[in-house]
Protein backbone atom coordinates (compact mmCIF):
# COMPACT_ATOMS: atom_id res chain seq x y z
CA UNK A 1 0.00 0.00 0.00
CA UNK A 2 1.53 2.69 -1.09
CA UNK A 3 0.59 6.38 -0.40
CA UNK A 4 1.31 10.51 -0.14
CA UNK A 5 -0.28 13.71 1.08
CA UNK A 6 -2.75 15.16 3.84
CA UNK A 7 -6.05 13.39 5.01
CA UNK A 8 -4.30 10.30 4.58
CA UNK A 9 -6.30 6.99 6.56
CA UNK A 10 -4.47 3.39 6.24
CA UNK A 11 -6.53 1.50 8.29
CA UNK A 12 -7.98 -2.38 8.79
CA UNK A 13 -6.00 -3.95 6.08
CA UNK A 14 -3.99 -7.03 5.67
CA UNK A 15 -0.99 -7.10 4.09
CA UNK A 16 0.53 -10.44 3.49
CA UNK A 17 3.72 -11.41 1.50
CA UNK A 18 4.98 -8.70 0.30
CA UNK A 19 8.93 -7.69 -1.12
CA UNK A 20 9.14 -11.05 -3.07
CA UNK A 21 10.87 -9.45 -6.13
CA UNK A 22 12.45 -6.31 -4.98
CA UNK A 23 14.37 -5.91 -1.28
CA UNK A 24 13.99 -1.90 -0.36
CA UNK A 25 10.11 -1.81 0.13
CA UNK A 26 7.43 -1.93 2.36
CA UNK A 27 4.22 -3.32 3.08
CA UNK A 28 2.84 -0.09 4.11
CA UNK A 29 5.35 2.70 2.20
CA UNK A 30 5.34 6.39 2.40
CA UNK A 31 8.04 9.16 0.80
CA UNK A 32 7.77 12.97 0.75
CA UNK A 33 10.73 14.23 -0.31
CA UNK A 34 14.82 13.95 -1.52
CA UNK A 35 17.31 14.46 1.17
CA UNK A 36 18.56 17.74 1.42
CA UNK A 37 14.91 19.30 -0.15
CA UNK A 38 12.10 21.31 2.11
CA UNK A 39 9.79 18.96 3.22
CA UNK A 40 6.08 19.72 3.25
CA UNK A 41 3.93 20.12 6.17
CA UNK A 42 1.42 17.60 6.02
CA UNK A 43 -1.77 17.10 8.52
CA UNK A 44 -4.16 14.22 8.91
CA UNK A 45 -1.94 11.15 8.63
CA UNK A 46 -2.32 7.77 10.43
CA UNK A 47 -1.87 4.17 9.57
CA UNK A 48 -4.15 2.65 12.08
CA UNK A 49 -5.13 -1.47 13.13
CA UNK A 50 -3.12 -3.07 9.90
CA UNK A 51 -1.39 -6.44 9.93
CA UNK A 52 1.04 -6.32 8.07
CA UNK A 53 3.18 -10.28 7.58
CA UNK A 54 5.76 -11.78 5.99
CA UNK A 55 8.65 -9.33 4.19
CA UNK A 56 10.17 -11.43 2.53
CA UNK A 57 12.48 -9.10 0.85
CA UNK A 58 15.65 -9.79 -2.07
CA UNK A 59 19.03 -8.89 -0.93
CA UNK A 60 20.95 -10.96 -3.53
CA UNK A 61 23.51 -8.50 -4.94
CA UNK A 62 23.90 -6.59 -1.90
CA UNK A 63 27.80 -6.94 0.06
CA UNK A 64 25.40 -9.20 3.02
CA UNK A 65 23.10 -11.79 1.70
CA UNK A 66 21.77 -11.88 5.36
CA UNK A 67 20.37 -8.33 5.74
CA UNK A 68 17.12 -6.76 4.05
CA UNK A 69 15.89 -3.60 3.80
CA UNK A 70 12.12 -4.70 3.62
CA UNK A 71 10.51 -3.34 5.99
CA UNK A 72 6.63 -3.39 7.21
CA UNK A 73 5.56 0.40 7.62
CA UNK A 74 7.97 2.36 6.09
CA UNK A 75 8.18 5.99 6.56
CA UNK A 76 10.60 6.98 3.88
CA UNK A 77 12.80 10.52 3.32
CA UNK A 78 11.32 12.84 5.15
CA UNK A 79 7.74 11.81 6.42
CA UNK A 80 6.23 13.51 8.81
CA UNK A 81 3.30 14.05 11.16
CA UNK A 82 1.90 10.47 10.50
CA UNK A 83 0.48 8.55 13.49
CA UNK A 84 1.26 5.01 13.41
CA UNK A 85 -0.70 3.35 16.31
CA UNK A 86 -2.53 -0.29 16.29
CA UNK A 87 -0.40 -2.27 13.82
CA UNK A 88 0.87 -5.76 14.13
CA UNK A 89 3.53 -6.26 11.82
CA UNK A 90 5.33 -9.76 12.01
CA UNK A 91 7.83 -12.28 10.22
CA UNK A 92 9.64 -8.97 8.40
CA UNK A 93 12.89 -9.70 7.76
CA UNK A 94 13.97 -6.40 7.77
CA UNK A 95 12.47 -3.90 10.18
CA UNK A 96 9.18 -3.99 11.58
CA UNK A 97 8.38 0.20 11.05
CA UNK A 98 11.78 2.26 9.79
CA UNK A 99 11.99 6.07 9.13
CA UNK A 100 14.41 7.81 7.22
CA UNK A 101 15.18 12.08 8.55
CA UNK A 102 11.91 11.54 10.34
CA UNK A 103 10.15 13.97 12.30
CA UNK A 104 7.02 14.53 14.53
CA UNK A 105 6.11 10.99 14.01
CA UNK A 106 3.93 9.26 16.50
CA UNK A 107 4.62 5.56 16.91
CA UNK A 108 1.98 3.91 19.50
CA UNK A 109 0.39 0.51 20.75
CA UNK A 110 1.57 -1.43 18.07
CA UNK A 111 3.14 -5.29 18.38
CA UNK A 112 5.81 -6.67 16.44
CA UNK A 113 6.71 -9.98 16.25
CA UNK A 114 9.84 -11.60 14.84
CA UNK A 115 11.53 -8.53 12.55
CA UNK A 116 14.80 -7.96 12.02
CA UNK A 117 14.96 -5.24 13.97
CA UNK A 118 11.52 -4.02 15.46
CA UNK A 119 11.68 -0.08 15.03
CA UNK A 120 14.75 1.55 12.87
CA UNK A 121 15.65 5.39 12.57
CA UNK A 122 18.16 6.81 10.24
CA UNK A 123 19.23 9.95 9.54
CA UNK A 124 21.34 10.48 5.86
CA UNK A 125 23.34 13.24 4.62
CA UNK A 126 21.60 16.47 4.05
CA UNK A 127 18.35 15.15 6.14
CA UNK A 128 17.12 17.01 8.80
CA UNK A 129 17.39 15.65 12.25
CA UNK A 130 15.38 13.20 13.71
CA UNK A 131 12.89 15.07 16.36
CA UNK A 132 9.70 15.39 18.02
CA UNK A 133 9.14 11.22 17.64
CA UNK A 134 7.02 9.92 20.46
CA UNK A 135 7.56 6.03 20.50
CA UNK A 136 5.36 4.74 23.16
CA UNK A 137 3.39 1.95 24.69
CA UNK A 138 4.29 -0.88 22.45
CA UNK A 139 5.36 -4.35 22.46
CA UNK A 140 8.14 -5.81 20.63
CA UNK A 141 9.46 -9.40 20.32
CA UNK A 142 12.03 -9.94 19.83
CA UNK A 143 13.12 -6.31 20.95
CA UNK A 144 15.43 -4.71 18.60
CA UNK A 145 16.19 -1.14 18.24
CA UNK A 146 18.69 0.56 15.27
CA UNK A 147 19.54 3.66 15.43
CA UNK A 148 21.96 5.17 12.58
CA UNK A 149 23.02 8.81 12.41
CA UNK A 150 25.58 8.93 9.21
CA UNK A 151 26.03 12.82 10.10
CA UNK A 152 25.95 12.62 13.36
CA UNK A 153 25.07 16.18 14.28
CA UNK A 154 29.01 17.16 14.46
CA UNK A 155 27.72 21.02 13.41
CA UNK A 156 25.90 20.58 17.16
CA UNK A 157 28.65 19.17 18.94
CA UNK A 158 25.81 16.43 19.88
CA UNK A 159 27.51 12.50 20.51
CA UNK A 160 25.46 9.71 19.33
CA UNK A 161 23.60 8.91 22.47
CA UNK A 162 22.61 13.04 23.13
CA UNK A 163 21.23 12.54 19.99
CA UNK A 164 19.05 9.62 20.54
CA UNK A 165 17.72 11.59 23.25
CA UNK A 166 17.05 14.29 21.75
CA UNK A 167 15.03 13.02 18.81
CA UNK A 168 11.91 12.70 21.49
CA UNK A 169 10.13 10.15 23.46
CA UNK A 170 10.74 6.79 23.82
CA UNK A 171 8.88 5.11 26.92
CA UNK A 172 6.52 2.95 28.30
CA UNK A 173 7.24 0.03 25.57
CA UNK A 174 7.04 -4.24 26.13
CA UNK A 175 10.63 -5.78 25.36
Amino acid sequence: IEWYGDNVSVKHNLVDTFCTVRDDGGGIYSWETAAGNQPWIRYNRTIDSNIVLNGIGQSFGTPSKSESSNVGIYVDDNTRNVRIMGNTIAYVRGNGIHGNGNDTNTIVYNTFFYCGNSISMQRLAKESEIRGMIIKNNIMYPYRFRYRNLTINLEKLLTKEQDVFAMGVLDSNYY
